[in-house]
């Protein structure tokens, strides 16, 4: 929690110029606020069930945390799939975007499906000594892994279309900022994937509820810093400022760089 706020915060000038408009406010930014809110939406929800000091509903507090959980990971995946599209041109640039669109639809579908994947119910056995009582869970579900596993290959398929991409583009030359989205790609995708496994292998081992679920807040911390961190990274990468792209890479009709550009500043 505390990293995440300390992302927050130093990512704040860059929500508030969008907020303020003193950025050109773009459709995207409803993925980027909204794994945001959520974030928090999250974490109030989690404070709520263990430091209740009466009989809350378990369940509708763990479906509701499943509910905002799938927001933070679907919102973090499409900030990380904007950039695949954003190098492609032409036919395959439409393509590219109606089959993501299909790959993100079905990665919400997953997360959505899997909201009642863990079960709480009360129990009078209080955490602290100010309740009656405390959420106890009581079964994970062995599906609960599927949704973990769709997040990595959609990471992954967008990471391999954002490579593809590239190199196609630059057609054997370089770009500065074409490796910044591979880099970056490959990134957010070993740090998913690092986190989310753990989940997925423990899970499907049906090892316990409690260690089934005790990456998931990491997870989705991950997910949402990383992300976000990133977006704001190359919006501001490509910025058209000193040190940022050149005069060739801006010059260099269809480059990676120009699309990129386009992609965040018009």
């Amino acid at each position: 929690v505390a990293i995440t706020l300390y992302e927050q915060c130093a990512l704040f000038s860059f929500d508030w110029a969008v907020i303020t408009g003193k950025r050109r406010r773009r459709a995207i930014h409803i993925a980027y606020f909204a794994a945001k809110i959520a974030w928090w939406c999250y974490m109030v929800l989690i404070m709520i069930r263990y430091y209740t000091v009466d009989e809350v509903n378990c369940t509708a507090n763990m479906v509701a945390v499943q509910v905002l959980m799938g927001v933070v990971n679907t919102c973090a995946s499409i900030l990380l799939a904007c950039r695949a599209v954003c190098v492609y041109r032409g036919k395959t640039r439409t393509y590219i975007t109606y089959g993501l669109v299909v790959g993100t639809l079905a990665l919400a579908a997953s997360w959505a499906a899997g909201t009642q994947d863990v079960v709480m119910m009360w129990s009078s056995l209080p955490l602290f000594p100010w309740a009656t009582g405390s959420c106890a869970m009581t079964e994970v579900k062995t599906q609960y892994f599927v949704k973990y596993l769709i997040t990595i290959l959609y990471d992954l398929t967008v990471l391999l279309l954002t490579v593809g991409g590239v190199v196609k583009m630059t057609r054997g030359g370089s770009s500065r900022i074409g490796t910044v989205l591979i880099e970056q790609g490959a990134l957010y995708f070993l740090a998913v994937f690092v986190v989310n496994l753990p989940i997925l292998v423990l899970t499907a081992a049906q090892t316990g509820p409690l260690l089934s679920i005790f990456f998931a807040v990491p997870s989705a911390a991950v997910s949402l810093c990383i992300s976000t961190r990133m977006y704001v990274q190359l919006a501001n990468e490509a910025a058209h400022k000193p040190g940022g792209i050149s005069n060739e890479q801006l010059s260099s009709q269809g480059s990676v760089s120009e699309k990129v550009i386009n992609f965040f500043t018009r």
